[in-house]
């Protein structure tokens, strides 16, 4: 689902349409983003390692700081 489908959604659910003054794509978007954020902070409450990884990296040459993530064992895709 786009932000675009969301805006169009909440305008739905409010029972407007898009070129109702009250509701502003800036203030639609405003209310996406704050629904995102509260979802991700839920989902960082009940676990809070679900967005992140620890991976331990292999330099590409032993003179160079230089990390290939796809050259990575196991392999880095995120």
């Amino acid at each position: 689902m786009t932000l675009a489908d969301l805006r169009t959604l909440a305008l739905v659910y409010l029972g407007t349409a898009s070129d109702d003054p009250a509701y502003p794509t800036a203030t639609l978007n405003l209310l996406a983003q704050q629904a995102y954020s509260q979802v991700v902070a839920d989902m960082l409450d009940s676990n809070p390692g679900y967005l992140s990884t620890t991976v331990t990296l292999t330099a590409d040459s032993t003179t160079a700081r230089t990390y290939t993530f796809s050259t990575q064992s196991p392999l880095i895709t995120n």
